[in-house]
């Protein structure tokens, strides 16, 4: 049974480098644009996964993405952190060009969400009421309802380690607003790495 699953594993390696296909993974120090601005919301890291298809002149890709951002409260509203999570499945079309030793390339990205959320966390005096009052734990969670369908420009640059391995940086902006009810808009910066499936 080993053997069989070693034969299937080697002969799923090669079919995929035969097809073109590199995997990349990569950290998202995601961040939300506010209409009108907000200056206490901050970044949040998270994950990018996907795998990308190269024998076209135009890299396809399909991968899952964790966006959002964390918005701290100040001054008279001090006490309490908020957390937006969202986790997309993303399409994307990319052009790449050669420039300098590596590759930049520019492109569209399509984000179908999986899950949203918020979490707010309380602290100090907040907190303490909270629990006084009942509450079990200085934190909520709300499922985030109607999010729309991401859309949005990729833009970054490959650095080649080897034939099989390259380093890369990018950046999103969201185009289409996250819910119908606000004018917010998805953005992040990705530092990360891509591997070509050996042939």
């Amino acid at each position: 049974m080993k053997k069989m699953l070693l034969i299937i594993a080697m002969f799923s390696f090669a079919l995929a480098g035969e097809m073109g296909l590199s995997t990349y993974g990569a950290l998202n120090m995601a961040s939300i644009k506010y209409d009108p601005t907000n200056s206490d919301a901050a970044m949040k890291p998270g994950l990018v996964l996907g795998v990308n298809y190269n024998k076209l002149p135009v890299v396809l890709g399909v991968g899952i993405s964790m966006r959002g951002d964390k918005v701290e409260g100040t001054g008279t509203m001090a006490g309490y952190t908020v957390t937006n999570s969202f986790t997309y499945l993303d399409i994307s079309a990319i052009y790449p060009y050669e420039l300098g030793p590596g590759k930049v390339w520019a492109g569209l990205d399509i984000g179908m969400n999986l899950s949203a959320k918020y979490e707010v966390e309380y602290s100090g005096a907040a907190a303490a009421l909270l629990i006084a009052a009942g509450q079990s734990t200085a934190s909520t969670e709300t499922d985030i309802d109607d999010v729309n369908m991401d859309f949005g420009l990729i833009l970054g640059y490959t650095y080649p380690v080897n034939e099989l391995m390259g380093v890369y940086g990018s950046y999103y902006m969201g185009l289409s607003e996250i819910t119908d009810d606000g004018g917010a808009k998805h953005s992040g910066i990705s530092f990360g790495i891509s591997y070509a499936l050996p042939y």
